[in-house]
């Protein structure tokens, strides 16, 4: 979980971590834990609507650019 509240603090924006933070004021859960959980929603999404080829695709292009 430290991990992934480092991750949203390095990228605020990207995160919307005002937003989580609201919601974890507001319901009690972690933040990270709700942003996880919305992570894996829209993948579920992505999967089912476009397919696993475009679940592949992405991480075939995605994660390489990201770590270059």
């Amino acid at each position: 979980m430290d991990s992934v509240n480092q991750f949203m603090n390095s990228y605020p924006s990207l995160c919307q971590s005002k937003r989580f933070q609201s919601l974890e004021a507001s319901t009690g859960y972690k933040a990270a834990h709700m942003f996880l959980a919305a992570f894996a929603t829209l993948f579920t999404v992505l999967f089912f609507i476009g397919g696993s080829k475009l679940v592949s695709d992405l991480f075939g292009f995605v994660y390489p650019a990201y770590m270059r």
